[in-house]
């Protein structure tokens, strides 16, 4: 399964579905309208999986996404347009320029803590840039994975947009199809899994990887509001 769909978002790609403007645009609008209209359902699922409260996941979740789709949208045809480049005198009169191109099919894995901001903000990103995107959702937070596979299959271009379910079986074999980038959201452990297995095939890979988040107090701060703030911090998403 996991071959057939890499090689559905990789004709679509090579055909050159996801590369105009207007569908870059297209799937971002889509996929915000998919938030608005399911932000209950959304939360409910997160609820189900985390027991996160919904002003949690509005804030945490939902309203990152929303933006990060706003942001990258008002912004697509300056970073996709040609910018000039001074030739050296020796080149002359040559002219030259830069241009921003999609990598191709790219792979997003995200973890069970965020699950709806660590699976749709990078694929915003992987969509705005031109890119075709398979999604694998954590297998540990099943309803809002469920959740997530059912819209997009219901919102966006399923052509150049999937989500493969499933647990380590079927990781592994989407880390076994030659894609073009891989965003991979988790521990250090997994982590060196994917980079392995991405060497096989001279993926590049982005590891966003988690740690401990130190803090230091200095005598020049106010106690009551570093207090405040550092409890808020510790207790996000906890």
């Amino acid at each position: 399964m996991t071959h057939e769909v890499f090689n559905r978002l990789r004709d679509a790609y090579t055909t050159g579905v996801t590369k105009p403007l207007a569908w870059r645009r297209g799937q971002l609008n889509a996929l915000r309208r998919m938030i608005t209209e399911n932000k209950q359902a959304i939360i409910d699922a997160v609820a189900a999986d985390l027991g996160k409260p919904a002003s949690e996941t509005l804030l945490m979740e939902i309203d990152l996404v929303l933006s990060e789709a706003n942001f990258v949208r008002r912004r697509m045809r300056w970073w996709s347009a040609r910018h000039p480049k001074p030739m050296h005198w020796l080149l002359q009169p040559a002219v030259g320029w830069t241009i921003n191109e999609p990598k191709g099919v790219v792979l997003v894995i995200s973890p069970w803590n965020y699950p709806l901001l660590l699976s749709l903000e990078p694929m915003v990103d992987a969509i705005a840039a031109g890119n075709a995107v398979c999604l694998k959702p954590s297998e540990l937070s099943p309803h809002i994975s469920h959740l997530t596979a059912e819209l997009i299959e219901r919102y966006m271009d399923t052509s150049a947009i999937a989500v493969v379910e499933g647990g380590p079986e079927e990781t592994t074999d989407l880390l076994a199809e030659p894609f073009d980038h891989i965003f991979y959201t988790g521990g250090g452990r997994v982590g060196r899994i994917v980079m392995k297995a991405a060497s096989e095939n001279l993926t590049p890979v982005t590891l966003e990887l988690g740690g401990k988040s130190p803090c230091f107090v200095d005598g020049t701060v106010s106690l009551a509001a570093a207090a405040r703030r550092i409890a808020w911090g510790k207790f996000t998403n906890a």
